[in-house]
């Protein structure tokens, strides 16, 4: 009896002990959470900063070769004894890609090759990967009539932050006109007469839609900052 004062501090100062011991496990798990925190912020910076450090190079390596297939457009022309174009336009490639027409809008000031995909390039099933590079270098046909036909071309370009490519399509206004020259040499005008918003998923059918009552019309889309909707502009071709 005369030890149970005794005991019962004992077993106080024991109580007391017992709940400060997680004072050092809990701490070391802040601590651990906020070096990952940190960690995990550091590399999502830099592997940003090395995104933007390659795209850039990408945006300038495209520029050239831009340039060059413009150029090889531009020397383009019909001999009037064979009604043949030489060069041949079949044989201008951008990279590995046959150039089809180019798009001019200029009131975004916007003048890019568009390029179509072999059939060995379009079995590729990703479609992710089937149009990465493409879409880097130009704007890409992805559905519908080849250009300046009766019918929906459907063309698509990235929506780039330095606004290159169709990084300004966003401003395109309804009534602005665009051309579009095939290999040929024909340049044919058109209007925009439709911009909407399209689901990645629901819209598709009325993007790629071939029903223009005979027109030629040209579908232009990219990416927005949803990254489930995609802008739409549609001009119909001026007779």
């Amino acid at each position: 009896m005369q030890n149970e004062p005794e005991n019962m501090k004992r077993s106080e100062e024991n109580k007391r002990s017992q709940k400060k011991l997680p004072i050092v496990p809990i701490a070391i798990v802040i601590a651990v959470i906020l070096l990952t925190g940190i960690a995990y912020g550091t590399y999502r910076y830099v592997r940003y900063q090395r995104y933007i450090a390659n795209r850039i190079k990408q945006a300038e390596e495209s520029k050239t070769k831009i340039a060059d297939t413009l150029n090889k457009m531009n020397d383009l022309k019909l001999n009037e004894g064979t009604k043949q174009v030489r060069p041949e336009p079949e044989k201008i490639l951008l990279e590995d890609y046959p150039v089809i027409a180019r798009i001019n809008i200029p009131s975004i000031n916007i003048d890019y090759p568009i390029v179509a995909l072999t059939e060995e390039q379009m079995k590729v099933e990703n479609i992710d990967e089937r149009y990465e590079r493409p879409l880097e270098l130009a704007i890409v046909k992805y559905d519908g009539v080849n250009p300046n036909e009766a019918g929906n071309m459907v063309i698509m370009g990235h929506d780039y932050r330095d606004l290159s490519m169709f990084g300004k399509l966003k401003d395109v206004k309804m009534g602005d006109n665009f051309t579009v020259t095939d290999m040929y040499g024909n340049t044919q005008n058109y209007v925009v007469d439709e911009i909407f918003d399209a689901h990645r998923s629901d819209d598709i059918p009325k993007v790629v839609d071939q029903n223009t009552g005979g027109k030629a019309k040209v579908t232009m889309f990219t990416c927005t900052n949803n990254e489930l909707i995609r802008l739409a502009v549609r001009g119909t071709k001026v007779d």
